[in-house]
């Protein structure tokens, strides 16, 4: 059991390191791969979706998903598969940081945050996952990984999640769309 944890580990930071690599050293090629993509609308659709649901193991915000998508991406379907990906992504950390023993990296990252969030989420459930993922400074990959610790039900996890990223979403999006439509983009 423990070899397949170290195996997934590796795999995940392999997957990390390869992402990053390709990322920071062949830029020219993401860019081409977006141009392609958006040449091709549902490509783009199923990698965005895609990259929203692994976004949780990379630790990356899905605010910078949506920055990057946003140029290229019509709001409502760009709202949608974000969320989508979000939800997927969310439901991930819920149930397999533990597994991977993230939570020692997150323990001794964010100690005071995480036991801050313990003491809230042990006592008023639904309210501070709604507005802790709703915040735009506060890691809902945190929420997520205490949500799933503390095994707070998983209905009442993903409705908060889709309330409070649901909204940050909207906000992102819509409003990031009618800034690019201000400056003609």
């Amino acid at each position: 059991m423990k070899s397949n944890k170290k195996r997934i580990f590796f795999i995940w930071i392999v997957f990390l390191i390869v992402c990053g690599a390709f990322f920071f050293f062949n830029r020219d090629s993401v860019g081409a791969i977006f141009a392609f993509a958006s040449s091709q609308i549902w490509l783009l659709y199923i990698l965005i979706f895609v990259a929203g649901s692994l976004r949780g193991f990379t630790l990356i915000p899905a605010t910078y998903l949506i920055v990057l998508a946003l140029p290229f991406i019509p709001a409502v379907p760009l709202y949608f598969l974000i969320m989508a990906g979000v939800m997927v992504s969310s439901l991930s950390v819920y149930y397999f940081f533990d597994y991977l023993k993230i939570d020692e990296l997150f323990g001794n990252k964010h100690k005071a945050l995480v036991q801050k969030a313990r003491n809230l989420l042990s006592t008023y459930e639904l309210p501070v996952i709604i507005f802790w993922s709703m915040a735009p400074f506060l890691p809902s990959d945190i929420i997520c990984y205490i949500s799933g610790t503390l095994r707070v039900n998983v209905y009442k996890f993903m409705l908060g999640m889709f309330i409070g990223e649901g909204v940050l979403c909207a906000v992102y999006i819509f409003g990031g769309k009618a800034v690019l439509g201000a400056f003609g983009v």
